[in-house]
């Protein structure tokens, strides 16, 4: 998903590279690859499910 963030909408950061998705959105994506989907940034040590964090 590439849609943009929204006030209050949940979101995760990827640790590797702190690119922000939507939680939902890079939770479906990470069980599939273990890369940020926009760098490529390898991600080893991160759960299907990351950890929320605040919407901007």
């Amino acid at each position: 998903c590439l849609e943009q963030l929204r006030r209050g909408e949940p979101c995760s950061e990827v640790p590797a590279c702190r690119h922000v998705f939507h939680g939902d959105c890079v939770a479906l994506w990470m069980k599939r690859s273990n890369a940020c989907p926009l760098c490529r940034a390898k991600i080893s040590s991160w759960t299907a499910r990351p950890p929320p964090i605040a919407a901007m």
